[in-house]
This record gives structure tokens, sequence and C-alpha cells, in this order.
């Protein structure tokens, strides 16, 4: 999936290894987007199913949604 630049982008992650990440951060949590391919699309109507990692040991609560965000 590709990470999407949310409009209100006001933090960047980063984490050694990886490509920068933008977000949205607020006092309760920090949102990430990202666009399915075509390819992956079609391969969750074939029964795929997304995979979440997170880097480093420790895991917060997540929640995954499907939104309209404006991007840059």
């Amino acid at each position: 999936m590709k990470p999407i630049i949310p409009k209100k982008v006001n933090v960047v992650l980063t984490a050694e290894g990886c490509n920068e990440l933008p977000a949205i951060k607020t006092s309760k949590s920090i949102s990430t987007y990202w666009k399915p391919s075509l390819k992956e699309i079609a391969q969750m109507q074939d029964g795929g199913v997304i995979e979440l990692t997170v880097m480093g040991n420790l895991f917060s609560p997540v929640s995954l949604e499907v939104k309209k965000v404006e991007v840059l």
C-alpha cells in the first residue's frame, strides 16, 4: 500500500531502514493514511487480508478504518 500525505499532516514518523511516514498527531492518537493498489484491492476481494506491522517491541491498541481524507 502507498502512504498518502494528508492535508493536515503535522508530524513525520521515521524509523531506521524505513521511509518517512507523514501523519496527523493529536493528544490521543497518531493517524497515517494508506491507499491500496488495484492489485491489492483484487487480492482483498479474493479473500486476502491486511497485515499491520508496528516497528519495535511495543504495540499500542490500533484501529483500521476506511475514510475519505483531503490530501496534498
